[in-house]
Parts: structure tokens; sequence; C-alpha cells
């Protein structure tokens, strides 16, 4: 796998067919929380980690490029946090206890931030593409405290 397409698009895909699942089976996590005015729609939120997702991808394929084609510790934390994104819609649709949420939130933003430094550990120059990442899982952990 050393085409930068199928390291973005992996992660894309997955994501994208874990929601349709989420969404064919009707299970929503917006029923098991209040609704905050300051989280964008479902969809944008969506859309916003379709984005996160590609980047990461990106910088997963830099990190193994530059290790010659190898899996790096950097390499193995993005696909452990990759991971993560794609089972947290899964848990917090079928937990019964709605504060869930929250904990796995502030998950979100520990395991963000530990990827983030992985990868600036690896190569300071991506450092710029862990921005995002942080800058979202920053404001959604402020917003729904």
């Amino acid at each position: 796998m050393n085409s930068v397409y199928l390291h973005v698009a992996a992660p894309v895909i997955a994501a994208a067919l874990m929601n349709g699942f989420l969404f064919s089976q009707r299970l929503s996590i917006a029923k098991k929380t209040n609704p905050n005015p300051y989280i964008p729609p479902g969809p944008i939120v969506g859309g916003i980690w379709f984005v996160l997702l590609g980047i990461l991808g990106y910088v997963h394929f830099c990190l193994y490029k530059k290790a010659g084609y190898k899996f790096t510790i950097g390499c193995i934390t993005i696909i452990c946090f990759i991971l993560y994104c794609l089972a947290y819609p899964i848990i917090t649709s079928l937990s019964p206890n709605p504060n869930v949420f929250f904990i796995l939130n502030l998950a979100a933003l520990w395991f963000a931030l530990i990827t983030s430094l992985r990868i600036i550990e690896e190569d300071a120059s991506l450092m710029i593409y862990t921005l995002p990442l942080l800058a979202w899982t920053s404001y959604v952990n402020i917003v729904t405290v």
C-alpha cells in the first residue's frame, strides 16, 4: 500500500461505510444527548471528520514513506486513533448511558494530543496537519462541558 490515495481514501471510505450503517439502522447520537447550539448538525460534523480522517491518512503515508515504507510508532498511533474515531459513533449510538458521550470526547482529545505529539516527534514538518485535529477535538470538548 504505497499509494497516497489509498492512505487517504481508506479511513474516509471506512467512515462513510460505518456512518452509512448507523444511518441505515436509525442509530443516532443525537437521540442520546441534548441538542447543543454550538455543535453543527450531524452532516457537517461528519464532513469535518471525513476531512480530519483524510488528513490523518495523508500524515500516515508521509511517516510511512519517510521510514522506507515501514511502520513506525507514529504510524501505529495514527492507525489506532483512526480506529478509535471509527468506533466512537458506534459506541455512543449503542450505549444506554448518555454520559459516555462526554467521556469519549475527553478521551478523543487526549488521544489526538498523543497522536499529534508522536507525529511531531517523528517529523516536525507535519505539525501543521495536526492543528485541525487538535482544534476540532478541543472545540468539541469546550462546548460540551
